[in-house]
């Protein structure tokens, strides 16, 4: 049992979370309500797979084939998962905040190159692969406690 629930979290949950990260940048893009923004908010997501590409440029000596089998779980760490929230909370303020300006390409920009890159590393460099998924985890944290004290956020981004 520990073995199908072990393969479930590693290779659909938190892969789906990394990717949902990325949808929503995309969403961003698409919704912003001034031409401006949309325009700004555009170029931050083909800014974030740029740097994408060269982050996998850069890490091609770290590359590793993916190993899909069991995974056991060695725990999760304290910080990263406090840094995920954070980044996760302070994700949903600023594009509430910025999502009428121009500088919401800078929002959409973070969120498409760290979901991009933390799923590539994720699958292909296994040395940080717990540490991606805690940050991982802490930014789904983050972003549904925003959603938890600030409600209205939910309706004002969609």
């Amino acid at each position: 049992m520990q073995e199908i629930i072990s393969i479930v979290v590693y290779w659909i949950v938190v892969p789906v979370i990394i990717l949902s990260l990325f949808l929503f940048a995309s969403t961003i893009a698409a919704r912003a309500p001034k031409p401006e923004s949309k325009t700004s908010a555009k170029a931050g997501l083909w800014t974030g797979l740029i740097l994408f590409i060269v982050y996998v440029i850069s890490q091609l000596d770290s590359l590793q084939e993916p190993n899909f089998t069991v995974i056991g779980i060695g725990g999760i760490k304290f910080w990263p998962v406090v840094y995920g929230t954070i980044f996760g909370f302070l994700s949903l303020l600023g594009v509430r905040l910025l999502l009428p300006t121009r500088q919401v390409g800078f929002i959409v920009l973070i969120l498409a190159a760290a979901s991009t890159c933390s799923l590539y590393s994720y699958i292909f460099i296994a040395d940080i692969r717990n540490t991606v998924l805690a940050l991982t985890l802490g930014a789904g944290l983050g972003a549904l406690f925003h959603v938890v004290i600030l409600p209205s956020s939910v309706k004002e981004l969609f």
